[in-house]
């Protein structure tokens, strides 16, 4: 599902074959060498975040009622015109400047969800606010909305899109198992994968892992990892879900350096092994430490979707 917010790769090739700078060399730049030792390992955030529908951007349930009941959009326009006495027109301007009746099916808000499931608590009771019913769809929609233009997230990876300059195996495994180590193992935070390494956007937030590393035995400079990432998912098949809908994603991978006499072994590279060759993430967002919502709905403001979530 898109994100606006993809840094761009520098192609200058490293001593151990990886493009230095930029995106590729980012994450052991920020958080130090990989170290790891052999053997099983989990960790669980200290944050699980929320499963919700996603929200396409080619479907009309935003702003369009349906089988007698008012669109999110639409109840959010009457509790407004009740609270300010205009109509601010969000429903209309989702209809008419946002929607994408010929978009690519895979384009929506799952971007915003998983950012906003690991920053906001889950809405997970109907509300009602100045007379106004608002289901717990539509209480996740319009926090969502919310989410949707965030700026300035720092994201290591770069998003394959096709092009001759993108490298699919980036994300590349060393980098992206000290992300998960310093983010999720180390600080028990959660953070947004984009799970998907082609052309598609699928970005769901991941809050627990377990990994397995074992020695090659014929090889001293290598050892093999078998990792498990829990993630949220934004398949539901109700769109008042409550809860975290759990999905598991598999990884396989070789990581090459030395070992050290003091029983670690200090990462250089890696590379993608197995089906994780094809089947691996393709970039990673941590959880920020303060962040300024926006929304691409201009007719939108969020201190009333605030007031409607607290049911004032």
């Amino acid at each position: 599902m898109f994100s606006e917010y993809i840094m761009a790769a520098l192609l200058a090739t490293g001593p151990n074959g990886h493009p230095t700078g930029g995106v590729f060399s980012a994450v052991t730049d920020q958080y130090g060498p990989l170290v790891v030792k052999e053997g099983r390992f989990s960790a669980e955030s200290n944050t699980r975040p929320w499963s919700s529908w996603w929200y396409p951007l080619n479907d009309t349930y935003l702003f369009e009622g349906r089988n007698g009941e008012a669109a999110p959009l639409q109840r959010y326009d009457t509790f407004v015109q009740k609270v300010s006495g205009r109509n601010p027109g969000s429903s209309d301007f989702e209809r008419t400047q946002i929607y994408q009746p010929q978009g690519v099916a895979w384009a929506g808000l799952c971007d915003a969800w998983a950012l906003a499931s690991i920053m906001e608590p889950e809405p997970r009771m109907p509300m009602r606010a100045h007379g106004i019913d608002f289901r717990v769809s539509d209480l996740k929609a319009l926090l969502l909305k919310t989410y949707e233009g965030v700026a300035d997230l720092k994201i290591f990876g770069q998003r394959y899109d096709g092009k001759w300059d993108s490298v699919y195996e980036d994300i590349y495994p060393d980098q992206f198992h000290r992300f998960m180590q310093a983010e999720l193992f180390e600080k028990g935070q959660p953070f947004v994968m984009d799970h998907d390494a082609g052309i598609e956007v699928w970005n769901v937030p991941v809050w627990k892992a377990q990994t397995l590393i074992t020695a090659d035995p014929q090889d001293k400079h290598t050892v093999h990892v078998h990792t498990w990432v829990f993630t949220a998912s934004p398949h539901v098949q109700d769109y008042n879900f409550v809860g975290t809908d759990q999905v598991i994603h598999e990884y396989f991978y070789d990581l090459h350096g030395t070992r050290q006499a003091t029983g670690g072994f200090l990462v250089s590279g890696g590379e993608w092994t197995d089906r994780s060759r094809w089947d691996h993430p393709d970039y990673v967002t941590p959880r920020p430490n303060t962040i300024n919502r926006k929304s691409w709905n201009t007719r939108m403001d969020i201190k009333m979707v605030d007031m409607i979530l607290q049911g004032r």
